[in-house]
C-alpha cells in the first residue's frame, strides 16, 4: 500500500491521525485513483470561490499523490482513471 499523506501533512489534518491507515491510503486501495483524480477537480475548480491559493496547494498535493500512485503500480496493474 502506497501512504499518500503524512502526520505533518497540510491536508491530513490531526483528527485523521488517530487512525492507524489514513482513510486516503484505504479509499485509494480500495477503490483506486479516482477518489484522488475527483479531489484535484474539486480543489481547481473551486479555489477561486473559496480558498485561493489554499485549494491550489490541495490539487498540486492530490496530483503528487495520483503520481506516487501510478509510479508504484507495476505495468500489469493498469487501472482506469
Amino acid at each position: 500500500m502506497v501512504k499518500f499523506l503524512t502526520p505533518s501533512d497540510s491536508i491530513s489534518p490531526d483528527h485523521y491521525s488517530r487512525y492507524k491507515t489514513q482513510p486516503i491510503d484505504f479509499i485509494t486501495e480500495a477503490l483506486g485513483p479516482g477518489f484522488i483524480v475527483g479531489n484535484v477537480i474539486k480543489y481547481v475548480l473551486r479555489y477561486d470561490a473559496k480558498n485561493g491559493v489554499e485549494d491550489v496547494r490541495k490539487a498540486k498535493r492530490y496530483c503528487e499523490m495520483l503520481i506516487n500512485h501510478l509510479e508504484e503500480r507495476s505495468p500489469s496493474q493498469d487501472e482506469s482513471i
